[in-house]
């Protein structure tokens, strides 16, 4: 037997009336260098690239600065055609503050279109792939506290689907939840 609610007011609320709220932050523009591979690493068919961050720029609202040259992105491609992205690098907010940057994710998408994002020689429709990141952000106490990402974090940031890649740089847009 079901129980019943004691009175209206002890109701659950409906999801549609608990949707997050989100504030665009920023968006970062990353440089980067040309691919090196490394074919079957591991004795697998998966090949791992290398690409050097050359820096870039991050402007917003909420935070603005350069990409430090130095940090690196390692795809990993996999030979079921499905890329895993593990990009470090740091940049320096407008104050001077360094804050680590740490980006995951995947890319899938028809062998032809997947052909043609490593060739870097024309924008490719981002409808064409699906690519999915999530990043972390290590920054100091003070000013820019909001921006690290923890479970415990009322201040939760995603891409949004809002990546793309062009020949040579990437680019991300940031939100903050509320």
């Amino acid at each position: 037997m079901a129980r019943e609610l004691p009175h209206a007011d002890a109701a659950p609320v409906w999801l549609p009336d608990m949707l997050p709220r989100w504030e665009y932050a920023f968006e970062m523009r990353v440089l980067t260098g040309p691919i090196s591979r490394l074919r079957q690493v591991n004795g697998s068919h998966d090949d791992l690239l290398m690409m050097a961050i050359e820096g870039g720029d991050v402007r917003g609202p909420r935070i603005s600065g350069r990409i430090v040259a130095g940090g690196s992105e390692w795809p990993l491609q996999r030979a079921d055609g499905v890329s895993l992205v593990d990009a470090r690098y740091s940049f320096v907010a407008d104050d001077g503050t360094p804050i680590g940057v740490r980006n995951t994710g995947f890319r899938r998408g028809p062998p032809e279109v997947i052909a043609r994002l490593m060739a870097r020689q024309e924008l490719v429709d981002a409808h064409s792939y699906y690519l999915r990141t999530w990043s972390r952000f290590d920054a100091p106490a003070g000013a820019h506290e909001w921006l690290p990402i923890s479970q415990t974090s009322r201040s939760l940031h995603s891409s949004l689907g809002l990546v793309g890649y062009h020949p040579g740089r990437s680019g991300s847009r940031y939100c903050r939840r509320d």
